[in-house]
């Protein structure tokens, strides 16, 4: 199947490659402190990608 353990098959490569584009028309600018905070809603995974390296989220603010 895969010839090495690094590699990946061409269906995953591309899912993972895959981005829409963001709207233009929409004002993505906070204007005060927390008004949006990014979060870490689902914590590590158990499960392992084809590179067997954890995949997870980070939380974060866009302030830093």
């Amino acid at each position: 199947m895969l010839k090495n353990e690094y590699a990946c098959c061409e269906s995953c490569a591309l899912g993972k490659t895959h981005r829409d584009e963001f709207p233009s028309n929409i004002d993505r600018r906070r204007r005060d402190v927390l008004e949006l905070v990014h979060t870490n809603v689902c914590g590590p995974m158990k499960s392992r990608c084809l590179l067997m390296t954890a995949q997870y989220t980070l939380g974060r603010t866009p302030l830093g």
